[in-house]
């Protein structure tokens, strides 16, 4: 055996309880839901059981594992699906009445696949959490966290916020887990220096970084064209992980190259005429029907979509990813290199239909292969540990390398905003106690806090996708901050004040185990 390929799967949406439905409310969550992590723990739960060790690491935002157990989100799950199979039963009467024979029989496709999951989402007992967690207990898999609710870390000004976001992150991982996690995602890949310190201080041990923060050269960005990044060229190989300048937290880069022949759509495997075409949906049940067909076809000349077809196009990708996987082994020039290639998980079955089942094609080759074999990083670290130290700048694995995504001329305010709330917080609560009724209050500041830090907020606005959800969800978290300041400011609180106070704490359940407005100091 020469290599080792370590797989890291980023888990993450934001808060979208009660948020509205189709596309970016409670409706992301259920879609997400059943097309990719279903799938994703069923066939890691599969595999595991065939003696196959998947080995994979999976990072979990806080805000997503607070989600995934509320009682509210798994029936509101069930729901969904209910809905989503008598949509496809009026897609199905539609097809016939049209005579689109191949658009007709999908439909008992999607069907038998909806129930299907639906059907392990229940013997699960509606614990998707609880099922990550056993894959992790067992040595299947390494669960890791990250910020609370996903904050762009570099751009806060007051290091007690980043401190919270660590704190609730790790605190609500060992929560709802039950396992210590090592490892932290920075959400998009966003550092500065310093930030090593604060994790260290929390025990995390390593993370992830774009290849350019490690060796320089172009920023192969998932969220946009690659671009030569502000990074001078370093002689550091991508393969071995570093200790963080004089920190004991590992830096493992990711390996741009290898890693954009799954993400990008136009260079790499999903852009495949077979797979499924993820922008053209029926009208009504939101099911999309068609494959690529071709990078050029318009969404009205898309043919049907066959699965069978697919899949055997998910085996030669999968043979032919291994190929490489092997050859860049053979040529990395270190020893025991390992490749890694990190990735949301939303891109394996969300976006990339086929995505889950490439998964577990690859790993099975993997298994079998006399020069790679699958890690985590903790494992790796234990057996290997980095030799040498590194400087890492500023960066993420945002277009460009750097901070545009999420600051820039359209989200500027937002940071302003932001920059208050911090100040205030920190006048407010630096030396100051809170019970009763102000400790309520004083909590439900900093959950709003967290929620408002999201970076979700700005990427919507930057990728336009959503810009006007993202822009209301952030005014919506500020406005409620400023009316509980308000309300903390007073001697006497009326019926109203309180009936105002348990709503939000009902809307807005994340985190109840936690004095967040202590967690400040």
């Amino acid at each position: 055996m020469n290599g080792y390929f370590m797989l890291v799967l980023h888990t993450h949406l934001p808060f979208v309880k009660g948020k509205g439905m189709w596309p970016f409310g409670e409706e992301w969550l259920y879609e997400v839901m059943y097309g990719s992590y279903i799938p994703l723990v069923k066939m890691l739960e599969e595999l595991y059981e065939d003696s196959i060790i998947p080995n994979i690491t999976v990072s979990i935002t806080p805000v997503l594992l607070s989600q995934l157990i509320m009682p509210e989100c798994i029936d509101g799950f069930r729901r969904y699906i209910a809905r989503k199979i008598e949509l496809i039963n009026a897609d199905r009467n539609y097809f016939k009445h049209t005579q689109e024979t191949e658009l007709f029989n999908l439909t008992f496709y999607y069907r038998d696949l909806l129930e299907e999951r639906l059907r392990y989402f229940e013997e699960s007992g509606g614990n998707l959490v609880k099922k990550l967690s056993q894959l992790a207990k067992s040595g299947a898999i390494e669960l890791i966290t990250s910020s609370a609710t996903h904050a762009y870390l570099p751009l806060l000004k007051n290091e007690r916020s980043i401190r919270l976001q660590l704190k609730v992150g790790r605190e609500e991982h060992v929560n709802i887990i039950g396992l210590i996690p090592y490892g932290m995602w920075l959400p998009e890949c966003a550092y500065r220096p310093g930030l090593e310190n604060l994790m260290s201080e929390m025990g995390y041990r390593f993370s992830f970084f774009e290849e350019h923060a490690i060796r320089g050269g172009k920023a192969y960005s998932p969220y946009g064209e690659d671009v030569e990044s502000k990074v001078l060229p370093k002689d550091y190989s991508v393969f071995r992980p570093y200790h963080i300048r004089d920190s004991n937290v590992s830096a493992f880069g990711r390996a741009g190259e290898l890693s954009g022949q799954i993400w990008s759509k136009d260079l790499g495997y999903p852009g495949e005429a077979l797979y499924r075409e993820f922008h053209k949906r029926k009208e009504g049940s939101g099911l999309q029907y068609w494959r690529v067909t071709g990078p050029n076809v318009n969404l009205g000349a898309k043919e049907p979509y066959n699965p069978d077809l697919a899949l055997k196009k998910v085996k030669e990708h999968a043979g032919h990813f291994l190929w490489r996987l092997e050859r860049t082994i053979e040529n990395a020039n270190v020893d025991n290199p390992v490749v890694v290639t990190p990735f949301d998980t939303e891109l394996f079955g969300h976006w990339w239909w086929e995505g889950v089942d490439f998964i577990k094609e690859l790993l099975i080759r993997i298994n079998s292969s006399n020069l790679v074999r699958t890690i985590t990083p903790s494992k790796y670290l234990a057996s290997f540990p980095p030799r040498e130290s590194i400087d890492i700048p500023e960066s993420s694995w945002g277009v460009g390398g750097g901070h545009e995504v999420w600051y820039n001329e359209n989200t500027r305010w937002m940071w302003e905003k932001i920059y208050e709330v911090e100040n205030k917080i920190d006048r407010v609560f630096s030396n100051r106690d809170f019970s009763g009724w102000q400790e309520r209050i004083a909590d439900q500041i900093m959950r709003e806090f967290l929620l408002l830090t999201s970076s979700d907020w700005e990427f919507l606005i930057y990728t336009k996708s959503a810009g006007d959800y993202g822009e209301k969800r952030f005014n919506e978290h500020l406005t409620n901050i400023k009316l509980l300041f308000d309300l903390l400011e007073k001697s006497v609180l009326s019926g109203e004040d309180k009936e105002f106070i348990i709503d939000l704490e009902r809307r807005h359940s994340l985190f109840p185990k936690h004095k967040l407005w202590s967690l400040w100091r």
